[in-house]
């Protein structure tokens, strides 16, 4: 007998013996008894079932329990994981249940996650309730079909998943989620029923994962209410909770999808509790009251990107932060429109086309409209920002974060971003669009921080342009963008990388503002919209090592790049280019050799403009910055009670070790690039000039110094102590200079004694024996 019919046989078997009618039944799919009840991928033949392409399976990609190994989900390659593929299906797992017959509905509850491609009208997790007898007395079959439609034998017994939004099956989420729903009362009569799920889907692109079940639950009825108002508030290392309700005790726990890591669940008495040290990433966080033994309400949950805002140069995924616009008049030409009013983001969640503002934080979301080509999250980054949609409703967004500039370390501005273009063929000032710029004081930097996208720079009628596809642009057709509707092809471009030059002195210490702006066409007909990250790099040549050869060499992300020998720039033109002669590649990598000890000059160029760029140098030298200082200057200002410390990295000098010899010796080629001073304990004790001077409290004190100067990646640090004797402490020998070089002449040293003053005359500096003296004794 072949495996096919073992299962029919024993499917007969198992409806030919009672079924005991229950008020509770419940399965984790962990009770090995349980597992083997439920019957999966029935089909009328052996054909069928070879034709489908997805099928149900027991196991671990289906858990959803700390404490457990198994679930139910569907996979299209053999159950290795939770996959499905864009062949028609309605393919069945079911259980036989028997509920009493009671004077009310039961609630069926389960865990589930269901992505599925939400453009479909169909694609998703079902659950039917049906008899398994009709009212003749015969056995109603259940039987998958390789098909993208429901058989209309089963249409009577769906249950309705959503009620509120009218629809029958669930889908549009890739993290865990519970569902709960009546069985209404009329259709328990006692007698056994299939209890069963239903994963179908067509022809759509697919959106993974499919469906994954587990804790399953029906009820004659929910044992106590659930919490209500969850808030979840990251603070630091820590996550606090708070919500509603009226029980004694409630179980919470969470769940990092990015850690795959459970904390809790914990037992709480009260409304509120706390998570330390979560990882970072996308985090569920669960609470259900206790409403006794083994009972519990349903869940409240609330999914929360965890991350530690010290850790990012500019917090672009707290969006409360930012400012977030949105039209506030209809446009009719975006390249003046300029009308827009403040307004809370418009987050709706990130399935949510009618979201403007909004995080998206599923590292393996593919968009749609690119055909599943390309993720919506850069790799490498933990979440990005989607501004627009795909409505086309004559819209237009825009967002803007503020940001400290620090020239030192972070003097390159990253910004990470995929625009979307619908292509209908507009004049330019007609089209989709999207642009950024970069202001200080409300006004924009100028063209080195400026960008802006249309669909007519990279199209050619209704093919892109040779050079757009060189620089990783794409066309997804409208049938497939927008199935089913009469749209325009899409326009969208890989994630691209571009750097924005802030090593401008002018921007030190300031604040500047990233604003990023997507439009709709103007004809209310095609939607513009895009993804994004914001960060920032240090703008150094990457990986050089320090002390050691360093044959190849890497520029920094996110610009175009022109390499050259270093003594070539005296051929440079007004405008910084070289001419091409002198150009050795355009690459981000350069490949210099062993034993070529040239210094190579390399301009990191705006990626819109590259009359904007800077310079870096590199050689295949081994060398090594050397931070040095001079002993600093202490001037003594009574005037304003405070002692004024100029200090001096100006014999800071770059060690270069010859690579055949060994020999160390002073660099001709190089030079310190950066210098930045650190003085623990002393507001606005930071400086990155080479002769810094800091004020300091005249009471004196201990101060640690800390010099820190860079070559390339190099970095050398000095640490120094300083110590000031408070103004009037008792000392053998004390020498101050009264006051800074521009300000010496005219001053007088007078000494009071019990009766008068005695002058001594003008003076620069003074000596003081054995002092017990105080700013008075010093007359300005």
């Amino acid at each position: 007998m072949n495996r096919f019919v073992q299962l029919f046989v024993v499917a007969a078997l198992v409806f030919a013996a009672p079924v005991q009618a229950v008020r509770r039944y419940s399965c984790n799919f962990e009770d090995s008894i349980a597992r083997s009840r439920w019957k999966l991928n029935p089909t009328a033949t052996q054909s069928i079932y070879n034709q489908l392409a997805n099928k149900w399976y027991i196991g671990e990609p289906g858990n959803n329990d700390r404490n457990g190994q198994y679930g139910l989900y569907i996979s299209d390659d053999g159950g290795a994981t939770a996959h499905y593929q864009n062949k028609g299906c309605w393919v069945f797992a079911y259980d036989t249940v028997a509920l009493d017959n009671i004077a009310g509905d039961y609630m069926l509850t389960f865990d589930y996650t269901s992505m599925a491609n939400v453009a479909s009208n169909f694609d998703g997790l079902y659950a039917l309730w049906i008899p398994v007898t009709n009212d003749d007395g015969d056995t109603i079959k259940v039987n998958s079909v390789a098909t993208s439609g429901l058989p209309k034998r089963y249409e009577d017994y769906v249950i309705r998943l959503q009620p509120n939004a009218n629809m029958d099956y669930l889908a549009g989420t890739v993290t865990w989620r519970q569902c709960a729903v009546k069985i209404p009362g009329s259709d328990c009569d006692g007698k056994p029923h299939y209890l069963a799920f239903v994963w179908a889907n067509g022809a759509y692109l697919p959106q993974q994962p499919g469906a994954l079940i587990d804790n399953i639950l029906i009820t004659d009825g929910a044992p106590c209410d659930q919490p209500t108002n969850l808030v979840v508030t990251p603070n630091g290392t820590t996550v606090s909770l708070e919500w509603q309700g009226t029980a004694t005790e409630y179980e919470v726990s969470a769940y990092s999808y990015d850690g795959q890591v459970w904390a809790g669940p914990k037992i709480v008495t009260g409304t509120q509790t706390n998570f330390t040290g979560l990882p970072v990433g996308q985090t569920d966080f669960i609470v259900r009251a206790k409403c006794g033994d083994d009972y519990f309400s349903l869940k409240t949950i609330v999914s929360k990107l965890i991350y530690y805002p010290d850790q990012l140069c500019v917090d672009y995924l707290n969006l409360n932060n930012a400012v977030c616009y949105i039209d506030n008049s209809s446009p009719n030409n975006t390249l003046t429109f300029n009308d827009f009013k403040k307004v809370a983001p418009v987050d709706l969640g990130p399935s949510n086309v009618s979201s403007r503002h909004v995080v998206h934080f599923d590292r393996a979301e593919y968009e749609p409209r690119t055909g599943g080509q390309a993720k919506t999250i850069p790799d490498g980054e933990l979440a990005s920002v989607r501004l627009g949609n795909w409505e086309a409703d004559d819209h237009a967004e825009r967002i803007e974060f503020t940001f400290d500039v620090d020239t030192i370390r972070f003097p390159v501005l990253l910004l990470k971003y995929m625009p979307l273009l619908e292509a209908p063929g507009h004049e330019d000032h007609e089209n989709p669009r999207f642009k950024l710029d970069i202001l200080i004081n409300g006004e924009s930097i100028g063209e080195c921080g400026q960008a802006d996208f249309n669909a007519n720079n990279v199209m050619n009628g209704s093919t892109l342009k040779p050079e757009a596809v060189q620089q990783g642009w794409h066309l997804t057709p409208a049938d497939v963008a927008f199935p089913g509707s009469y749209r325009a092809d899409v326009v969208w471009k890989d994630w691209t990388t571009v750097g924005v030059n802030l090593r401008n002195k002018a921007y030190a210490g300031k604040q500047l503002t990233a604003r990023l702006t997507t439009h709709d066409c103007t004809f209310s007909a095609h939607c513009g919209y895009a993804y994004f990250t914001l960060g920032c790099s240090d703008g150094k040549l990457k990986g050089m090592k320090c002390g050691a050869i360093n044959p190849e060499f890497e520029a920094p992300d996110g610009f175009d790049y022109r390499w050259a020998y270093a003594y070539n720039e005296k051929y440079r033109r007004p405008d910084g280019s070289l001419p091409d002669q002198y150009i050795l590649s355009t690459d981000q990598h350069y490949n210099a050799g062993m034993h070529d000890d040239s210094l190579y000059v390399v301009d990191c160029m705006f990626v819109q403009d590259h009359s904007c760029f800077f310079s870096l140098y590199a050689s295949t030298l081994a060398t090594n910055p050397i931070s040095e200082m001079n002993d600093p200057q202490i001037y003594m200002n009574c005037r304003d009670s405070i002692y004024r410390v100029t200090f001096d990295a100006s014999p800071s000098w770059v060690q270069e070790i010859d690579h055949v010899t060994g020999d160390t010796l002073v660099s001709k080629a190089y030079h310190i690039e950066t210098y930045e001073w650190n003085i623990e304990g002393l507001a606005y004790g930071w400086s990155d000039e080479v002769k810094p001077t800091f004020n300091f409290p005249i009471e004196g004190g201990d101060y640690e110094v800390t010099l820190r100067t860079t070559c390339g990646t190099c970095d050398s640090v000095l640490h120094y102590h300083l110590h000031l004797d408070p103004l009037g402490a008792t000392k053998e020998t004390q020498t101050y200079i009264l006051c800074d070089d521009d300000r010496k002449a005219g001053f007088v040293w007078k000494e009071r004694t019990d009766t008068a003053y005695h002058t001594y005359g003008v003076v620069d500096s003074v000596v003081l024996l054995n002092p017990a003296t105080t700013c008075d004794s010093v007359i300005y």
